[in-house]
């Protein structure tokens, strides 16, 4: 593995030329960036205000939070977090991540689409799979998704078409603007007070209201309501059914049964991951201190004890790596594998380790999740399939 270490100026911009495998990108509080490739034929050049980077395989990397990042083309998947300046991504082959950052811009996505918490706007333009979006406080623009589409509250303007089924839950008590089209059926469920004016356009002529009014089915291809004032506009256009909430008047769901715990269920996948990859993180911190200092001190000395301890903090530098980015892909059950020798994006089933294992216990104790529940996501967390149980109940 390569390490470079480069010192940054506030207004820096670093651009990725080119992954060819998956790229894992962090914001940190230091005015440096360092960059870990695992050939040493990677290469990085660095003018002025610019960084720009190329790497034959995977590239990890930790930057400043207020630079400038411009991703040109990754072959694997793209992970971006806590960084506040502007992200733009052009081609990413697999999935990719976003997680606390500011405004980014995204041209094609080959893979799915996870965008969490941004305080800018966010406008996407093609996503082959699915796309899961989570409190995104500016205008959110998604030209074209082709699998399901997922918004859990999102800022004043919401443009979204998406070839499968849409999964909303929005709050409209402020001037809002919101248009979206699916495929598939749509689920909407509308939190907190309501000020809006919404239309409901269903192809499969079946739109089912639950609000304070009661509830109601509908053989009917459109449906108009009225709340309040009607400062906010809701559109929602689905070639399915449409399943239309208020938060009040959730006693029962419909098609969507699960779609409540689903949501919650895969944050709390992507919290212990976190917690983990963390953890891991730190580990390999250390172990990667432990190496320059064992290197300096094979430049002064030729022990061979010395040699040998560098070999061992070595291989579990590696096995660490491995585990870190394949928790990073598994933990989601994420992507293909990637090819080639350097870091190892794969998904074997490994074991659980016991602080994640502690960690389910506990919530199952505190009656947050059932046993079931706890179940499939210790199933999730190692990789393997998840249990059937109760999956086929409905049907």
């Amino acid at each position: 593995m390569k390490r470079i270490e480069l010192e940054l100026k506030p207004d820096s911009e670093i651009i990725v030329k080119r992954c060819g495998g998956s790229l894992h990108l962090k914001g940190w509080d230091q005015e440096k960036a360092r960059i870990d490739f695992p050939h040493n034929e990677d290469n990085y050049s660095q003018k002025g205000n610019q960084v720009i980077i190329s790497s034959t395989s995977d590239c990890l990397m930790r930057v400043p939070t207020d630079v400038l990042l411009k991703v040109e083309k990754v072959g694997g998947d793209a992970s971006v977090s806590n960084i506040a300046g502007a992200i733009s991504i052009q081609a990413v082959n697999g999935n990719v991540t976003l997680r606390r950052v500011g405004s980014a811009a995204a041209e094609r996505i080959s893979g799915n689409l996870t965008a969490r918490d941004l305080s800018g706007d966010f406008n996407v333009q093609r996503v082959n799979g699915n796309t899961t979006l989570r409190n995104i406080q500016g205008a959110l623009i998604a030209e074209d998704v082709s699998g399901n589409l997922s918004i859990r509250e999102a800022g004043p303007r919401v443009e979204a078409k998406a070839g499968g089924n849409a999964n909303l839950r929005l709050s409209l008590s402020s001037e809002a603007d919101y248009q979206i089209s699916c495929g598939g059926n749509a689920y909407c469920r509308i939190e907190g007070p309501i000020d809006a004016k919404v239309s409901l356009k269903s192809g499969g002529r079946s739109i089912f209201l639950h609000t304070e009014d009661g509830s109601q089915n509908l053989d009917s291809e459109t449906h108009e309501l009225s709340f309040g004032n009607g400062k906010s506009s809701l559109n929602i256009d689905a070639g399915g059914d449409i399943d239309f909430r208020s938060k009040e008047v959730l006693d029962e769901f419909r098609f969507s049964a699960d779609i409540d715990f689903a949501d919650d269920f895969g944050g709390m996948v992507e919290d212990i991951s976190d917690q983990v990859g963390a953890q891991m993180e730190a580990q390999l911190e250390a172990l990667n201190s432990q190496l320059e200092s064992l290197s300096e001190r094979m430049q002064s000395s030729g022990d061979k004890a010395v040699r040998r301890a560098q070999k061992k903090v070595e291989a579990a530098q590696r096995s660490l790596e491995n585990r870190l980015r394949a928790r990073n892909l598994g933990a989601r059950g994420r992507g293909p594998k990637s090819s080639g020798t350097g870091f190892i994006f794969t998904h074997s089933a490994e074991p659980v380790s016991e602080e994640e294992r502690m960690k389910v216990l506990q919530m199952v104790q505190e009656k947050k999740i059932s046993v079931d529940e706890a179940e499939i996501l210790l199933a999730t967390l190692e990789g393997r399939e998840t249990p059937t149980k109760g999956k086929d109940k409905e049907s």
